[in-house]
């Protein structure tokens, strides 16, 4: 159930913190607990708040005669503080946190076994523990528009539309139908994958329309990725959120969205999916509810086992909500962001998903968010010049809307990662130096100094800086590098940036990967072997901060970087095995590229592998060096499935084909190198 009226949480509260404060007292523990009162004019206490936190504790699904004994003390004690408490006036909001086990321990019980609406937020509140607490009732400021607005959104014209992408149009209680407009626009750009457009409508609604609820959901759900520029402003939404809730604003059903929505960020977000899946059940005919509660179910695949049962869940729930629903977009885009976590959906990929993304895109053919999707998928099938195509539209089109917006690279990293991924294809159809200009482009980026956590330069640091280096241990041709070590921010930038953003380790690691492939390449070995000892210590350096990048836009490019080093460093350690032993290598490399292969990079959503290494062609190349040609068979096999048309790979193929003396199948390889590449 939900509140009707007001939902004020304040004397429960209170009373809780005086129980812990004791609690701690009787055991000699000197902790303080601080309790902090937002208060606004206008609202009678005696009337409505005790009241209604009666109503919601009384009116639970089981009667009070099987409520247990610690259930009903808790009730009395509560009555009692509700009367005790001589507070008139105002909405009052608990900012908490306690420096106490046994508190954080009787506190679990009251995060439990409540379901109804009045009870979420309670539990909520309490356990938000957000910052900027007092030791005393301090009355709050009146609460500004301006404190959820980014300022590089401040000095933007209004946003562009796209009715193309709505077909989910929900109620919306606001104070116009332009607010209704902005708001529903918003969720449609966030279920098409462009938060940042996204967000710029919801704050057009909060400017319009202060006391809109759904807005203020719509801002925090758009700036929900780890993002440390913007975490005021995400504070700021949920608590204004919470707080128009507190005070009844807006329907049953959009206040049970902000609750299940706000538990995503508190310290509760483990239970986030079944708060969404209760208040689904409560509204079962909201669509993007029941696909949030599905999305939310989601645990990830594992290397053996595959899809976690969360996983499979979400997977089935979706594809029945799509065929009930297959002319809705929204369910058709929740549906496509499954399969982009999917590490291996080769198996229907031609057949079911790739018509679906192509018919999501010919939907909004100008979105360039879905022609860069389609672009990933395009390329995971092997399409090659078609992925060229869609990320080539895609980078334009976020270029125009840019430039005419005056939006810049920092809150468009999708421009970044649709850079990133054409190189990836680039370096896929052996096009090295197209993918060389890009490398060029993004190492040349200004990055001015007050912008440097927000997401688009993040992803330039650590993953646009360090392409062109990445690239050329791809290659390895001769003198690649030292064009890679060029490649690469002098030092100079590093010791200026090195108190500022820890890409600079990475870096540092992308140096020595290099310095080693350098050295072993020229038969330098002992310098090789101490490269790649400072390359392993690189690991150790970065997981050292791995607090710092925790909370931040940078933590998945970080959890990339480790994983490609890793693989590059095996690599490495494997060519140095073969260089001491000779020409044909020797078999003791075979479990360094063996581990390679293993530790290649998941799919992590729409972005490209990081490391550009074809490990498993590598690996195959080194067997038929050593005349161990079935083996060698069998890697290349996984290399043609796992790199779909990779030109690189072909070729290699095509070589080795040749090489053993089967010019037919050389020839047919051939010609679909010829095909994959569009050379008539």
């Amino acid at each position: 159930m939900a509140f009707d009226d007001s939902k004020v949480v304040f004397e429960a509260a209170k009373d809780i913190a005086r129980q812990i404060a004791l609690a701690v007292e009787e055991r000699g523990r000197a902790e303080t607990v601080f309790v902090r009162v937002v208060a606004r004019e206008g609202f009678d206490l005696e009337k409505r708040r005790g009241r209604e936190m009666m109503r919601v504790f009384k009116e639970r699904r089981r009667p009070a005669s099987e409520w247990n004994d610690w259930e009903a003390g808790r009730l009395i004690e509560w009555e009692r503080a509700v009367e005790a408490m001589g507070f008139t006036g105002g909405t009052p909001v608990l900012l908490g946190f306690v420096h106490c086990e046994l508190a954080r321990k009787d506190l679990a019980r009251w995060g439990s076994g409540f379901e109804s609406s009045g009870m979420r937020l309670f539990c909520l509140l309490f356990t938000l523990g957000w910052a900027s607490l007092a030791a005393q009732d301090t009355p709050a400021t009146e609460f500004q528009v301006e404190s959820v607005i980014q300022p590089s959104v401040a000095k933007l014209k209004p946003p562009r539309w796209y009715p193309e992408l709505i077909s989910f149009d929900p109620a919306v209680s606001a104070n116009s139908k332009e607010v209704q407009k902005h708001v529903t626009q918003g969720m449609a750009l966030v279920h098409g994958g462009w938060d940042f457009e996204a967000y710029r409508h919801f704050v057009e609604a909060v400017k319009k329309d202060p006391e809109c609820v759904m807005a203020y959901w719509g801002l925090a759900l758009s700036l929900a990725n780890p993002n440390s520029e913007v975490a005021e402003h995400r504070l700021a939404a949920v608590e204004r959120m919470l707080d128009l809730v507190g005070q009844g604003k807006g329907t049953a059903s959009e206040r049970g969205q902000a609750e299940a929505l706000a538990f995503l960020f508190s310290d509760q977000k483990g239970r986030a999916p079944e708060i969404f899946e209760a208040v689904s059940k409560d509204y079962p005919n909201n669509l993007q509810l029941k696909l949030m509660a599905s999305f939310m179910k989601r645990d990830g695949y594992d290397d053996l086992l595959g899809p976690g049962p969360g996983q499979r869940e979400a997977l089935a729930e979706v594809e029945d909500i799509l065929i009930n629903n297959n002319d809705s977009q929204m369910a058709l885009s929740f549906w496509v962001a499954l399969q982009t976590e999917h590490p291996d959906p080769t198996g229907e990929l031609r057949k079911k998903v790739l018509p679906r993304v192509r018919r999501l895109a010919k939907l909004a053919p100008d979105f360039p968010t879905y022609r860069e999707l389609l672009g990933h998928f395009e390329k995971r099938a092997g399409n090659l010049l078609l992925a060229k195509k869609e990320f080539s539209t895609a980078i334009d089109l976020y270029e125009k809307i840019m430039a005419e917006d005056g939006v810049k690279y920092y809150d468009c990293p999708n421009v970044i990662r649709a850079k990133l991924s054409l190189a990836n294809v680039l370096r896929s159809l052996n096009d090295y130096e197209g993918a060389f200009a890009i490398a060029r482009e993004l190492a040349n980026l200004p990055l001015a100094s007050d912008r440097l956590y927000s997401p688009g330069a993040t992803l330039v640091l650590w993953e646009g800086r360090t392409l062109g280096s990445r690239l050329a241990l791809a290659r390895g041709a001769p003198g690649d590098y030292q064009k890679g070590l060029a490649f690469l921010p002098k030092k100079e930038e590093g010791q200026k940036l090195a108190t500022e953003t820890p890409s600079v380790i990475g870096w540092e690691a992308w140096r020595h990967a290099l310095a080693a492939r350098n050295a072993i390449s020229t038969k330098v070995l002992d310098a090789g072997e101490k490269y790649l000892n400072a390359l392993a210590a690189s690991d150790g350096l970065l997981d050292q901060v791995s607090s710092v990048v925790a909370k931040g836009s940078s933590r998945q490019s970080w959890e990339r970087t480790r994983n490609a080093l890793k693989v590059e460093w095996m690599l490495a350690k494997a060519e140095l095995i073969n260089a001491k032993a000779g020409e044909k290598g020797s078999s003791m490399a075979d479990f360094w590229y063996q581990s390679a292969v293993d530790e290649r990079e998941p799919p992590k959503g729409v972005f490209p592998p990081l490391s550009l290494a074809l490990p498993p062609m590598e690996f195959a190349l080194h067997l038929a060096r050593r005349g161990e040609q079935e083996e060698a068979a069998e890697k290349f096999k996984i290399a043609m499935v796992d790199y779909a048309n990779d030109v690189e790979v072909l070729v290699a193929y095509e070589a080795w084909l040749r090489k053993k003396g089967d010019a037919k199948m050389a020839d047919a390889i051939a010609d679909h190198i010829k095909v994959v590449t569009g050379v008539k």
